[in-house]
């Protein structure tokens, strides 16, 4: 049950990547990132254990390291494995950062991606991720494909190359007071972009309540159901009193499904509400 600060474990100006792992996988049940006399710059680290709180302190940020994340697919923090019941959250003003510019810039040979996300949640269960500021990723803000029990509040996304976050497949998702804006990068460079990648993905007892999804190079919000058909679990989607401004396509674009799969496989049923 014991508490930890990561410091505890090192901390280096230039890289701390060891010292954060460390701490995660230390067995410890609540980690704080403490602040320190710079920022936590940090290599991709993975969140594997079951029942762990991870708490950046009042002005922390943690920032990917400049001049790595060459994989095409490497993330600022993965959430991944069996894991269950996992937190990470902030206090005050804490901030997750990622270098999009870097990525983009040819003169820094990376391999085109739109994978470099900051925060991967991958088939965990129960996660939380709240009081968070995260900017600036070479692929989404927040990828989630899998879990079940999902608990984003509170979260600023801002300035992400492909979205602000991207559902594949979810169950249980409640998305609270978040907002997704001035995503721009590669495409489709919207808000969010809830989209399977298989029929057998789902998305079950979604809910968006009080976000904004404003000034996104194309929609605010897209449902893009293309790979769903009637043999998909039904969806359950609702949105509730959230706003959509100022993004270069439009606020909301949904597309129910690819009309060859529908033809073969008939329409995928469920639910998708717009209150207020």
């Amino acid at each position: 049950d014991k508490m930890v600060n990561a410091s505890s474990f090192g901390w280096n100006a230039e890289d701390s990547t060891e010292a954060l792992q460390a701490a995660f996988d230390s067995g410890a049940r609540k980690v704080v990132i403490d602040r320190q006399a710079g920022d936590w710059i940090t290599r991709p680290l993975f969140i594997t254990n079951s029942n762990i709180e991870v708490v950046l302190a009042d002005g922390v940020k943690l920032k990917a390291k400049r001049g790595e994340y060459h994989k095409r697919t490497d993330c600022l923090i993965r959430i991944t494995g069996k894991a269950s019941n996992i937190v990470l959250r902030g206090e005050g003003n804490a901030v997750l950062a990622m270098n999009k510019a870097d990525y983009l810039d040819p003169k820094n040979n990376y391999a085109f991606s739109e994978w470099r996300h900051a925060v991967s949640i991958l088939s965990a269960q129960n996660v939380t991720v709240k009081d968070l500021t995260i900017l600036s990723s070479g692929g989404d803000g927040i990828y989630v494909n899998g879990p079940k029990g999902v608990l984003l509040e509170n979260l600023v996304l801002r300035d992400h190359n492909r979205q602000g976050m991207s559902p594949i497949s979810v169950t249980d998702m409640t998305v609270r007071r978040c907002s997704f804006n001035d995503t721009y990068g590669a495409p489709p460079q919207c808000g969010i972009d809830m989209e399977p990648n298989k029929e057998y993905n789902k998305f079950v007892n979604v809910v968006y309540e009080d976000c904004e999804f404003n000034g996104n190079n194309a929609h605010g919000i897209d449902l893009y159901f293309g790979h769903f058909t009637a043999r998909t679990q039904p969806v359950s989607i609702t949105f509730r009193h959230c706003k959509a401004l100022g993004n270069g396509s439009s606020g909301l674009s949904f597309m129910t499904g690819n009309p060859v799969y529908i033809e073969k496989r008939g329409q995928v049923k469920g639910s998708v509400r717009f209150e207020d």
